[in-house]
């Protein structure tokens, strides 16, 4: 039971992000999204992930949703970067 919470945990946190990378995606507009809130979604995954490494056995539902959500705020960044540049 404990393992179909974290894969029902890490799906649900992994699709947070969904709806601004398809609006992103089919748009190309990044206008409304702010760079605070991409850099410290970031920094969360990234530290996030440092500390879970530290553990002997990674779950694999909480790494899919670092891996998933790290991939989403790359690829929203990529956008607004080359948007503003």
């Amino acid at each position: 039971m404990t393992e179909f919470a974290g894969w029902i945990s890490s799906l649900a946190f992994s699709l947070c992000g969904l709806p601004q990378v398809l609006h992103t995606w089919r748009t190309g507009k990044t206008e409304g999204l702010s760079t605070a809130f991409l850099m410290l979604w970031l920094s969360g995954e990234v530290f996030g992930f440092i500390y879970i490494s530290g553990f002997e056995k990674i779950p694999l539902p909480i790494a899919a949703n670092y891996t998933l959500n790290t991939l989403a705020i790359s690829y929203l960044m990529y956008k607004k970067y080359k948007k503003e540049t």
